[in-house]
């Protein structure tokens, strides 16, 4: 009953004035000005949705061909290609840093060069030192505890945040966040270098003490109790010339400590 009395209030009304003419809206200054850049804007951008969408598949096809390309590329010259994102993922993010001012990561990329410079230095240096491989190993192996502790401390951290855990601290969340952010960041930029930078070492060190060559069959005879990997004595530590000790494998093949980290000291970043 109320519907119907409403609808049918309605109609009268409309019907009361659909003889009378309404002046039409008189615009004001600023409401047509309004309406000509409106105007303008449009003529000067008509055709524009085709050309963002020609952009668009320029990108995906780019993307497409430089894929494509750098497998290419991995495949037929794997050392320039390993020597270039080595170079570009260690030397462009600093590069960044300086020009927008990121002095903290700054300061964190000039530590890690520089001891990472004098153990690459120490790798590659002919006759390599016989702890050299110890104190390589013990490096990355810190770079990468120090790394996956990183990225263990964002994970909780932002844990915390999503369960509202920041207000017994502070009301807003966002110091957590961003602490969350540049631990992730730090974690995973510096794990990643590390891995590439623990192989390279590796391959250099392996090249030099034992029986391998990158670029060729080695021309050296392997002796009778003399490890192919670094190149040393596998006879017991008390029988040996010098204080490195030997392990016994459960296969049965007896490897120097040396040859040991040199065999498997880049496994542990699989996991970065």
């Amino acid at each position: 009953l109320l519907y119907t009395i409403k609808f049918e209030g309605g109609m009268n009304r409309s019907l009361q004035h659909a003889g009378h003419d309404h002046p039409p809206h008189q615009l004001n200054e600023k409401e047509q000005k309004w309406l000509e850049e409106q105007e303008t804007w449009r003529k000067e951008h008509e055709g524009h949705d085709v050309m963002h969408a020609e952009m668009l598949l320029i990108l995906f096809g780019a993307l497409f061909v430089s894929q494509i390309l750098l497998i290419l590329w991995k495949q037929k010259h794997a050392r320039s290609y390993n020597v270039v994102s080595l170079t570009g993922l260690w030397v462009i993010p600093f590069l960044v840093s300086c020009y927008h001012g990121y002095w903290r990561f700054v300061g964190v990329w000039v530590l890690f060069t520089i001891v990472t410079s004098y153990v690459i230095k120490l790798a590659r240096c002919k006759p390599l030192g016989g702890k050299t491989p110890r104190l390589v190993y013990k490096w990355f192996q810190f770079t990468y505890n120090a790394s996956y502790g990183f990225g263990i401390m964002s994970y909780i951290i932002m844990m915390c945040v999503l369960f509202g855990l920041h207000l017994l601290f502070v009301e807003s969340p966002e110091p957590f966040v961003d602490l969350c952010i540049v631990l992730f960041f730090y974690g995973g930029y510096f794990g990643v270098l590390g891995r590439d930078l623990s192989e390279l070492c590796a391959e250099e060190m392996a090249s030099t003490i034992g029986y391998y060559e990158k670029d060729s069959i080695s021309s050296r005879s392997l002796e009778e109790n003399i490890c192919a990997v670094c190149g040393q004595s596998t006879a017991s530590a008390k029988d040996a010339s010098d204080a490195e000790p030997a392990y016994k494998l459960s296969c049965g093949h007896v490897y120097p400590f040396n040859a040991i980290i040199l065999k498997f000291f880049t496994s542990i970043y699989v996991t970065v």
